[in-house]
């Protein structure tokens, strides 16, 4: 099962996006805060797919996608909200 995560801190869309997700058979993880996003985006096993809004609390997207970028091991799409 692809795993996709969702970071973004309006839940309302966050939820929505992962309801959608996992009707189609994706497991979908939620982060509301840009820090604890970047974390999970590292961890293992890493997500297949990350989700990721502009603009976040405490660490916004385009300095997550840079940090991933410079960390990852393997890449790991991402789309920008």
């Amino acid at each position: 099962m692809s795993r996709i995560l969702i970071i973004e801190d309006e839940r309302p869309i966050a939820q929505s996006l992962a309801y959608t997700l996992k009707r189609e058979g994706f497991e979908a993880m939620i982060s509301t805060d840009g820090e604890e996003g970047l974390k999970l985006a590292l961890g293992t096993p890493p997500p297949s797919l990350i989700i990721l809004d502009l603009m976040l609390p405490s660490l916004g997207g385009l300095e997550i996608c840079r940090t991933l970028r410079q960390r990852q091991r393997q890449w790991i799409p991402v789309i920008m909200l």
